[in-house]
């Protein structure tokens, strides 16, 4: 996540900025964090480690041990995980009829299901982006970072993932900052984390 951000920094579609929060949602979620024009990797090199941040007491076992973290929620694990179980109850939906007929679904399955609009998806997907606009409120109040780019698998939901998250956003941080927050999909693709090494 350290190095996506270095590449959104380095080669991104931004704006030049003096600061960003890029935060990578595939089968894991982390967050990196570039601050006045350096990477910001905090005392012990683990600043923006935010998947594994508990925002549900009462949630999943994650792989960490506790239960209940972001990871749990909104990686593209947890996306197939939500999918598989709420298809059983829609079944005349083609993404359930697919799964009962080959017993495995993948992110780009979803992806489809949800441009074409299945509800239980969308339902998802805002549910997803409420769970991220939470830990975003956080990084927002402390940091006071304008600049937000969501990168990694999940990123490919796109408009409707931005739109939920900055919606619940508004209501999870003072507005004086969150109006001035811009949240955006990177364009780097799954070259994201090489061109940050290269950077």
């Amino acid at each position: 996540s350290q190095a996506s951000a270095l590449a959104e920094y380095s080669f991104g579609d931004q704006a030049p900025v003096t600061n960003l929060v890029l935060v990578k949602v595939g089968r894991g979620v982390g967050a990196g964090i570039v601050k006045n024009k350096e990477l910001y990797s905090g005392d012990g090199f683990g600043a923006g480690e935010i998947g594994h941040v508990k925002i549900d007491d009462q949630g999943e076992l994650c792989s960490c041990g506790n239960r209940g973290c972001l990871e749990t929620k909104i990686s593209s694990r947890a996306i197939q995980k939500m999918v598989l179980e709420r298809s059983q109850n829609s079944q005349d939906s083609e993404l359930s009829q697919k799964i009962h007929s080959q017993e495995t679904i993948n992110l780009e399955d979803i992806l489809s299901a949800y441009q074409s609009g299945e509800t239980f998806v969308v339902d998802i997907i805002k549910d997803v982006g409420r769970d991220l606009a939470q830990a975003l409120a956080f990084l927002v109040g402390i940091l006071n970072i304008q600049c937000i780019v969501i990168a990694g698998s999940v990123s490919d939901f796109g408009a409707g993932l931005v739109s939920e998250i900055e919606k619940y956003l508004q209501g999870r941080v003072l507005t004086l900052l969150s109006q001035d927050t811009q949240v955006n999909i990177s364009s780097l693709g799954e070259d994201i984390v090489m061109l940050g090494a290269a950077a």
